[in-house]
């Protein structure tokens, strides 16, 4: 049955769709081609493969067409173009925010532009608006055909191209990535913009989301974020968690109160609670820049981390209530790239009003060529079933031969030491467990941002200074960071405070620790609360990744690593052999396992 979501169903159900039953076996790519652009298999409704831009171009956060994602896709599974049934644009429109270049540019004039200009000529005001409503058609139409000239230049017939809804590939992901159709769920979505929308709230049962709330993208609380990113040096839509990993910093200091006060008074709650507005002081946060400059000046960094962080969670928190209120629905199912601030998510689980939570992994943009797929699946191929998200290693791997020729092709600075292990999995947790640092590249590659053991970089959790080695010797990155613990599944509860048994496989919520256990994962804990963003590893999705961690409880009494993603600090995550040997050759890494051969640096003397 087609989803029923109002202000959706005109974009959703278009004349391309197909009468339930004309494909068998039906296989849609998903396409994301704004920011951190992406590709995604889905066959019969199961997610077969999914990949960033970015893991090809070696190029962070790598947006625009994925021309590269979708033909890795294509070959890894022996498909051409004319085999896919449908193709789905996440996004009605889509930003232009295809580099970082771009991205800097575009945050700049949102800073420096004169935002009096349109008061000083009212007239110019008047004529702008009747042009924008004239001219907001012709501009998604000229953007769609642009965008799917990418397509059709393959030989992609026109009719099997469609655009979805931006928030509303967010809600699909956030409701058809959990298992419970059957019961009401609450589906919220938020980010910084999206088809005009920042925010969205639906109702999700029985494979349908009805749309009951949305709010502009002009009263964006999640641009804010990216703006303060962008004010105080870092790269926006990028670096907004390194303001997330600074705010406990500044817990005790008075000053946040009041910054997050001044975040709070630029928003207005519409009158049902459902949504939020930009209050007087305030007429569109896009075009706040200017005002927050102001405000910033002299503003001690980690006082304004802490109050924007504060004022997140407070104004989410305080939304998430009333939603709940008014709908009568305690099960919530979360997407968009406000989710990914793994600080808030812990407030919302901890909530009395929440029975259950599913957070899509990765939910920021990149996991919209997902949603966009499942959107299309549902819409167009009515009795195609959607298989709940599982395992998350959706990417390519490669087989011992090509390790080792990528060894002997790789003009690697360090003199090495190659060994094949038929269980490379123990050589790893000795090492680990005699306090070394261990890059590990093996088997599927993770998608997202969050790395899950099989691009990882990876350590003993109570040792402090192992994560030094990482960030000064290897990683590059800044030193308030904290690290997140990999664990057994199974062992888990040994851990963490989780009274719910909210399931945690993605790295994308926190937990506080047990206090008997702290000094065991220490190293992989989050500074002042010492909560812990962790992974559940479940042996079923990773028999290999359970395996070495297994091997370190036999050796350590703990079943938990602490691990990063294996990359150097503004680069993407490792995809190929040669990726992984630019990073331990860069880099202050001793040992390297790929795929079952593991590299040492041999060091003189």
């Amino acid at each position: 049955m087609a989803p029923t979501c109002s202000n959706i169903c005109e974009v959703t159900c278009s004349d391309t769709a197909h009468d339930a039953g004309e494909f068998n076996n039906v296989k849609i790519m998903g396409i994301h081609d704004g920011h951190s652009a992406s590709a995604a298999l889905v066959i019969d409704g199961k997610v077969i493969a999914a990949i960033q831009e970015e893991r090809l171009t070696r190029a962070k956060n790598q947006g625009g067409f994925p021309r590269l994602a979708i033909e890795d896709i294509l070959r890894r599974h022996g498909m051409k173009h004319a085999d896919i049934d449908l193709w789905a644009f996440s996004g009605v429109e889509t930003s232009n925010l295809d580099s970082r270049d771009k991205i800097m540019s575009t945050y700049a004039k949102m800073v420096h532009e004169d935002k009096w200009k349109w008061l000083r000529h009212p007239e110019k005001l008047l004529r702008g608006a009747k042009k924008k409503a004239h001219r907001k058609q012709e501009k998604i139409a000229a953007s769609q055909q642009r965008r799917r000239a990418n397509l059709l230049s393959a030989g992609v017939a026109a009719e099997r191209v469609k655009f979805i809804d931006h928030h509303y590939c967010h809600a699909a992901t956030a409701y058809f990535g959990q298992a419970n159709r059957n019961d009401d769920i609450l589906v919220i979505t938020c980010d910084g913009d999206g088809d005009d929308l920042c925010a969205s709230v639906s109702i999700g049962n029985n494979s349908q989301l009805r749309r009951i709330a949305t709010t502009p993208h002009t009263a964006s609380v999640a641009v804010i974020y990216s703006l303060v990113t962008y004010l105080m040096g870092f790269i926006p839509l990028e670096h907004e968690y390194k303001l997330m990993g600074m705010a406990p910093y500044a817990s005790k200091s008075p000053r946040v109160r009041e910054i997050a006060d001044y975040f709070s008074a630029l928003f207005r709650v519409s009158a049902d609670g459902l949504s939020w507005d930009t209050s007087d002081k305030c007429a569109n946060t896009f075009k706040l820049g200017p005002q927050l400059q102001q405000f910033m000046q002299l503003k001690r960094f980690d006082e304004l981390c802490g109050g924007l962080q504060l004022f997140i969670e407070e104004f989410i928190i305080a939304w998430v209530k009333r939603l709940i209120k008014h709908s009568g629905i305690h099960r919530l199912a979360l997407a968009g790239g406000l989710f990914m601030n793994v600080k808030l998510n812990k407030l919302i689980m901890e909530l009395d009003e929440v029975d259950s939570l599913f957070i899509f992994p990765s939910c920021s943009d990149e996991s919209n060529s997902i949603g966009a797929a499942w959107a299309a699946a549902v819409d167009q191929a009515a009795t195609t079933e959607i298989a709940p998200i599982a395992q998350f290693y959706l990417g390519g791997s490669f087989d011992d031969d090509t390790a080792r020729a990528a060894i002997d092709n790789y003009p690697l600075k360090k003199k090495i030491k190659v060994t094949h292990y038929d269980d490379i999995e123990l050589r790893c947790a000795e090492l680990i467990c005699s306090g070394e640092v261990v890059a590990r590249c093996k088997g599927d590659m993770e998608f997202g941002a969050r790395a899950l053991g099989n691009r990882s970089i990876l350590a003993n959790p109570d040792n402090w200074k192992a994560v030094r080695t990482i960030n000064e010797m290897i990683k590059m990155r800044d030193f308030w960071m904290p690290f997140a613990p990999s664990m057994l599944a199974e062992d888990a509860d040994k851990y963490l405070v989780n009274p719910k048994q909210i399931d945690a496989p993605y790295m994308i919520l926190a937990f506080e620790s047990k206090k008997e256990k702290l000094d065991n994962i220490i190293a992989a804990t989050h500074p002042y609360d010492e909560s812990c963003r962790p992974q559940m590893v479940k042996k079923e999705w990773n028999p290999d990744y359970h395996r070495l961690i297994s091997y370190v409880k036999e050796r350590s009494g703990e079943g938990v690593v602490l691990n990063t993603s294996f990359n150097l600090h503004g680069l993407p995550v490792v995809y190929s052999p040669d990726d992984a040997l630019l990073v331990f050759d860069q880099s202050g890494l001793k040992y390297l396992a790929l795929g079952n051969l593991l590299i040492e640096e041999v060091t003189a003397g």
